[in-house]
């Protein structure tokens, strides 16, 4: 008797864990479909929807601005990444 309760027991655990098993599966899938659907693209610019939202934000926060590349002392930097580094890194125009 002892021997049928353990193997219910058992049998019920496995149950669940294939249940979670299977849960986790179809959440990896819908997520890796979710990613696969959305805009591969991303730029180093806003859209013109991004800028409209920073201008409004921005204007209610005078202590706040947007950043050029006058803020930081990286010409070369900027210019190299504007001009590539071959390979898989392919120039940044913007």
């Amino acid at each position: 008797m002892q021997l049928a309760a353990a193997n219910n027991r058992l049998q019920g655990a496995l149950g669940s864990e294939r249940t979670i098993s299977r849960a986790r599966s179809l959440a990896a899938l819908g997520l890796c479909a979710t990613l696969s659907a959305a805009p591969a693209h991303a730029g180093h610019t806003l859209s013109r929807e991004q800028q409209e939202v920073l201008s409004a934000w921005l204007a209610g926060s005078p202590d706040y601005r947007g950043a050029s590349e006058a803020d930081c002392d990286c010409a070369e930097d900027i210019q190299r990444m504007r001009a590539g580094f071959g390979g898989k890194w392919a120039a940044v125009p913007d």
